[in-house]
């Protein structure tokens, strides 16, 4: 099943004759969520490790993870990627983790980069 991102990418190809007006926005949408490269992920990540680490490795209780990950699935800025399970503003994976360390959800000390949950 294609994502969001797809269909604007095919959208974008089968649109006849003066596309730069109809088509303005679908560029700015491609453009504002850019997945983050790897290397822009793993500084995300380090950030994230760091700030829960001082903060005494501090855990969401189940019920608030879970709540959380709803917002995510469900996010109003359409950020969520469904096939990846991760966020494509920060890169990070929203799937539940037995390594906390690998579940920004789960780490008390983490944010939502769109506001959505804190």
């Amino acid at each position: 099943m294609p994502t969001d991102r797809e269909k604007l990418k095919a959208l974008r190809t089968r649109i006849p004759g003066n596309r730069t007006a109809l088509l303005g926005d679908v560029d700015h949408i491609l453009a504002t969520f850019q997945e983050p490269t790897w290397p822009e992920k793993a500084k995300h990540w380090t950030k994230a490790i760091a700030r829960w680490i001082a903060a005494g490795c501090r855990v969401r209780d189940p019920e608030e993870q879970e709540r959380c990950r709803m917002v995510c699935h469900k996010c109003p800025s359409k950020a969520y990627e469904p096939q990846q399970q991760m966020c494509v503003v920060c890169g990070c994976g929203v799937a539940q983790h037995i390594f906390r360390v690998m579940d920004k959800v789960a780490m008390a000390t983490e944010v939502c980069p769109e506001g959505h949950w804190k």
